[in-house]
């Protein structure tokens, strides 16, 4: 064999199991929930403070927005934004080291409380501008209906509340509501800014 055959042979074996080893670190970062310097299935999110603000400001809602008996939504599946053609996947929240993290393509969702039976009643969702997940967060309008899928085919219709474009390092207060409330905020990174939005679930 030429050294030319043997050198094209060990550069498409060395390329492959680069490759090999970038899917493995990739899934070991999503199953075992690491955060591996040379993969990239798992991001901090840059918009935390705003995010720990509002856990703290549901946590301390009055006890007679909780009175109200909710169903249970035991997993949050997507949101999807028809007027938009936008459809957000979602998973639980992912913590490694006391930091958020997220999946560049999806959105996670927090549980922010809960009522008399112990069924959370208002969920958080966080996630960042791109293509993969909301590429036009700005298009997103009060008004607008928001589905949301959950425990299988199960559904419930939302609609949009409040809407603001805010720093990064500032609070977004919801008005609180007596309906079940799913509070949305959209990191977008190069701008240090966010999109806040609260939705209502419809009657």
């Amino acid at each position: 064999m030429s050294k030319t055959g043997l050198f094209s042979k060990l550069l498409i074996a060395s390329i492959s199991l680069g490759f090999t080893v970038f899917v493995f670190l990739n899934t070991y970062e999503v199953v075992f929930n690491q955060d591996i310097a040379v993969a990239s299935s798992l991001r901090r999110f840059g918009a935390t403070e705003p995010i720990d603000a509002l856990v703290k400001d549901f946590d301390i809602k009055p006890e007679a927005g909780r009175e109200t008996s909710n169903a249970p939504y035991n997993r949050l599946q997507s949101i999807q934004i028809p007027a938009i053609s936008s459809t957000l996947y979602l998973e639980e929240r992912r913590v490694i080291q006391g930091s958020l993290y997220q999946r560049p393509s999806m959105g996670h969702y927090i549980g922010l409380n809960k009522d008399n039976s112990g069924y959370t009643v208002d969920y958080l969702i966080y996630t960042d501008q791109s293509w993969q997940t909301l590429p036009s967060p700005d298009q997103i309008e009060v008004g607008m209906d928001v589905k949301l899928t959950h425990d299988g085919f199960a559904q419930s219709m939302f609609s949009v509340k409040e809407k603001k474009y805010l720093p990064d390092n500032s609070t977004f207060v919801p008005s609180k509501s007596e309906k079940r409330q799913l509070i949305l905020v959209v990191e977008s990174k190069n701008r240090g800014m966010y999109y806040a939005y609260s939705l209502e679930l419809k009657d």
